[in-house]
């Protein structure tokens, strides 16, 4: 679904949402939202390339998504694992069973 009420926006700027700006003042907003991200984009080309947001910010991001996602898969193979041993249990436990009915 598009929203026309949302201005998207760039890295450290968020998206600019219209829906309680009056029509009158609109197109101020939406002029002076895109000067804000031209300034931005003006301000991170004249920082050093380690300092900028995207070498930051978004790295920061970064690692912490490859961190969540390899807690997830490990905490899925851990599961497997006693998935299996469970299973393997089961089994003798109903082998014991059943050989203590047949003695019976």
């Amino acid at each position: 679904m598009k929203d026309d009420n949302i201005i998207k926006g760039y890295q450290g700027i968020m998206d600019l949402d219209l829906s309680f700006v009056d029509e009158k003042y609109k197109s101020i907003v939406v002029k002076q939202h895109l000067q804000d991200i031209y300034n931005y984009k003006l301000e991170q080309s004249k920082m050093p390339e380690k300092l900028r947001y995207e070498n930051t910010t978004l790295r920061a991001l970064k690692i912490i998504k490859m961190d969540k996602d390899a807690a997830f898969n490990e905490s899925r193979h851990l599961e497997n694992i006693q998935k299996q041993k469970d299973a393997k249990r089961m089994e003798i436990y109903r082998r014991i069973c059943e050989m203590k009915n047949n003695k019976i």
